[in-house]
C-alpha cells in the first residue's frame, strides 16, 4: 500500500558526549534479553523520572507493555527486492541504504552502480538516479542515502567529499563539497531545518595505549549550502584497541557509538550502561534514559564461545585460519557492552535501541521507548535481516544469501 512504509524526515547526529555502556550475550542461552535486568520490589514503580542541572533522567526498572501489547515483525517478506541471476535493476550489489520515500516508493542506494535505484511499494523497479562519473548528479563511493527535508533526496558521496541533493521528482538539484575536507568526516545525516550532520568514523592512531582506550568524534552542523555552521560538541565513539605507535587495532566485545536524529531531537549511545542521551539539534542534553540492570562479566566461557561463533563465519579453511590469528591474545574489557551499533527513530516518534551483539549470527533485538522515554517492550527482527528503516506499519532492510547476493525485504511490523 502506498505510503504504508512512510517516515519522518530525518537527520542524525552525536554531540555532548556518548558514554560506553553493558549487556548480555544474546547467544549465551542463560542470559536472556531482560534477564539482567533489576526488577521494582514491591510497590516500587517501574519507571523514575528525576531531574539533574536540568536533565530529565529516566530510570526504568520493567517494560510496560503486557504480553498482549507487545509488538511483532512478521517472519516472512511481503516485499522483496533482488536476485541471484537477472536483469540489472534487479540484481543488487553494495546496497547502502534503503528507505521509503514520502509516496511509498522504495529507494536503494547500490554502491556497486554508484546509482540510487527507485521501486514502487511492491517492488517493481521503476527508475535508475545517478550513475557512475564526477560530473552533476553523478555519484562514485556514497554512505549515505537518506530522505531530506520531508520531499527530496541526498547522498553524500564519500570518494568525492560532497553531497548531492535531489529534487522531489529525483530530478538533479544541487551538489556541495564537505566542509570538512581534512580527516574522515564524513555527513552522515540531515536536521529537520535542512541542516547536515558531520561526525567522523573514529581515528586511526589514538594517544593513550597501549591497551584500551576511548575515541571521541566532533559533530559539527553545516548550513543547507554546504557551508561549516559551528562546532556542536563531541561524543565518545567507543572503545578501541590501540597498540604500539598509537595505531588502532581490530577490536572485540568492545562498545561503540549509534546516532540517529528525527524532528528536532539526536540521540546516541556508545554501548557501557543500557542508555541513550537525548538533546537539541545544537547539542543541549534534554534527557538520559536508561534501562537498570547487572552488567555481564566477560568470562573464560565467553570468550571461548565468542571466538568460536568468529571463526564460524569463514568461508573456507584458510580464512578461519587467519581470523584466529586476529582473536589470538585479543584484550577484552571487563563486562559485555549493552547497546548495539543502531539506535533509530520511528514515524510515531518512538526510539528503537538495538542491543548489543557479538557476531551477526544473532537475531537483531531492539528495546522501544517512547518519546518520554519509558519503556515499552522488546521486539525481534528477524535473523540476518539488517534493518536500515522502521516504518508505521512496515519495516525495510537488507538480507544476504549464502552467497553473499543482497536483497531488500520489507516486513511487516504489528504495533
Amino acid at each position: 500500500m502506498p505510503g504504508t512504509g512512510r517516515v519522518c524526515s530525518s537527520g542524525s547526529e552525536g554531540c555532548m558526549r556518548l558514554r560506553p555502556r553493558v549487556h548480555g550475550l544474546l547467544w549465551l542461552s542463560v542470559i536472556l534479553v531482560g534477564a539482567c535486568t533489576e526488577r521494582p520490589s514491591a510497590g516500587e514503580p517501574s519507571v523514575i523520572v528525576s531531574d539533574s542541572a536540568g536533565i530529565q533522567i529516566v530510570t526504568n526498572h520493567a517494560s510496560s507493555w503486557s504480553a498482549a501489547e507487545a509488538w511483532e515483525i512478521g517472519d516472512t517478506s511481503v516485499v522483496r527486492i533482488g536476485a541471484l541471476d537477472g536483469p540489472p535493476e534487479l540484481t543488487l550489489g553494495i546496497v547502502r541504504a534503503v528507505g521509503w520515500l514520502p509516496d511509498g516508493r522504495i529507494f536503494v542506494g547500490d554502491e556497486q552502480v554508484s546509482s540510487i535505484r527507485i521501486y514502487s511499494p511492491d517492488g517493481e523497479p521503476l527508475q535508475t538516479v545517478g550513475g557512475h562519473g564526477e560530473g552533476p548528479g553523478e555519484l562514485q563511493w556514497f554512505l549515505t542515502v537518506s530522505t531530506y527535508r520531508g520531499d527530496s533526496l541526498f547522498v553524500y558521496d564519500y570518494s568525492q567529499r560532497a553531497v548531492s541533493v535531489f529534487a522531489p521528482d529525483l530530478t538533479f538539484a544541487r551538489r556541495f563539497r564537505n566542509p570538512l575536507l581534512q580527516g574522515n568526516y564524513w555527513i552522515q545525516a540531515a536536521l529537520d531545518d535542512g541542516r547536515f550532520l558531520l561526525t567522523s568514523f573514529g581515528e586511526t592512531r589514538l594517544s593513550g595505549g597501549p591497551g584500551i582506550v576511548s575515541d571521541s568524534s566532533l559533530v559539527v552542523i553545516a548550513s543547507p549550502e554546504g557551508l561549516p555552521v559551528d562546532t556542536v560538541g563531541s561524543f565518545q565513539l567507543g572503545l578501541r584497541r590501540v597498540g604500539e605507535g598509537g595505531m588502532v587495532q581490530a577490536s572485540f566485545l568492545l562498545p561503540y557509538a549509534a546516532v540517529a536524529a528525527a524532528g528536532d531531537r539526536i540521540l546516541w549511545t556508545a554501548g557501557e550502561p543500557f542508555e541513550y542521551t537525548e538533546s537539541d539539534p545544537d547539542g543541549e542534553v534534554v534527557r538520559i534514559v536508561r534501562i537498570m540492570q547487572e552488567p555481564v562479566p566477560i568470562t573464560g566461557e565467553v570468550i571461548r564461545q565468542f571466538e568460536e561463533q568468529y571463526v564460524d563465519g569463514a568461508l573456507d579453511e584458510e580464512r578461519a585460519e587467519r581470523m584466529r590469528e586476529t582473536v589470538r591474545g585479543a584484550q577484552y574489557p571487563a563486562v559485555l557492552p549493552t547497546t548495539g551499533d543502531a539506535v533509530k527513530i520511528d514515524p510515531y516518534d518512538y526510539r528503537w535501541v538495538a542491543r548489543y551483539r557479538p557476531t551477526g549470527s544473532s537475531p537483531v533485538v531492539w528495546e522501544v521507548f517512547d518519546s518520554s522515554g519509558v519503556w515499552q517492550g522488546t521486539v525481534e527482527t528477524p535473523q540476518g535481516l539488517e534493518v536500515h528503516t522502521i516504518g508505521i506499519d512496515q519495516i525495510i532492510g537488507v538480507m544476504r544469501d549464502e552467497y553473499d547476493v543482497s536483497y531488500v525485504q520489507v516486513h511487516e511490523l504489528h504495533r
